[in-house]
């Protein structure tokens, strides 16, 4: 642990996190395991880089969470054994407050996800629409490039017009998803030597059928973030 405690402090900077988007500014954050709870940029404890707490139930899983009545970002080592995933998601939830601190108000509408309807044609067109979206990424002639885009457009418009409450949802995740799911690829590729290995797991999970509509919630990230790309 001491040795991801010195990483993060010397690699989670300000000029690295405006570096992955604009405005972007250090939060408090938490990273834990078993046992302790380390504790950094929280304004209730200025004095320390970070602190060291004894764990307790509130420090679970990676997410966000009010602790000392600040919001503060956290993330469970146990469950991952690359520094460069921890650092990526410990940026991926500070993003996620820093949203809150900013004000975002475009959060989804959960009821909807939960409702989201099984239908053919809807999944046909989003695997068509992902489809696209992947291809106007990597293409590297600008005319392909924005005609990809146009069909993906024009995609997302017709199942917005088939389903506009449920679309509406998806665009919502994407907004708040989105965004956290690019800085967190650009943590991983500022750190990592290998930028193609990065890109290929997300595209991989943007182009798997199934996942486009067995869970549409958690497939709404990786949309988001090729959209961002």
């Amino acid at each position: 642990m001491q040795n991801i405690l010195d990483r993060i402090s010397i690699t989670l900077t300000f000029e690295r996190l405006k570096k992955y988007w604009d405005g972007f500014k250090p939060v408090a954050f938490a990273i834990f395991d078993d046992k302790d709870v380390f504790l950094f940029n929280h304004p209730k404890f200025k004095e320390e880089q970070y602190i060291k707490l004894v764990k307790t139930e509130e420090f679970h899983a990676c997410t966000c969470i009010l602790f000392e009545d600040v919001p503060t970002a956290i993330v469970d080592t146990t469950i991952y054994d690359s520094f460069e995933v921890i650092y990526s998601l410990v940026v991926h939830e500070s993003f996620h407050v820093f949203q809150h601190l900013s004000e975002e108000s475009r959060y989804p509408d959960e009821i909807l996800g939960f409702n989201y309807p099984i239908d053919f044609n809807n999944i046909h067109l989003r695997i068509l629409e992902r489809k696209r979206l992947y291809e106007a990424f990597v293409s590297t002639n600008l005319i392909e490039k924005q005609q990809k885009i146009k069909e993906f457009i024009a995609l997302r418009d017709k199942r917005t017009e088939l389903f506009p409450d449920y679309v509406e949802y998806e665009n919502s995740v994407e907004t708040i998803e989105g965004p956290a799911f690019y800085v967190e690829y650009q943590a991983l590729t500022d750190i990592s030597s290998n930028e193609e290995n990065v890109i290929g797991k997300y595209a991989e999970q943007l182009l798997d059928n199934n996942l486009s509509h067995i869970n549409i919630r958690s497939s709404c990230y990786n949309s988001g973030l090729f959209i961002c790309l």
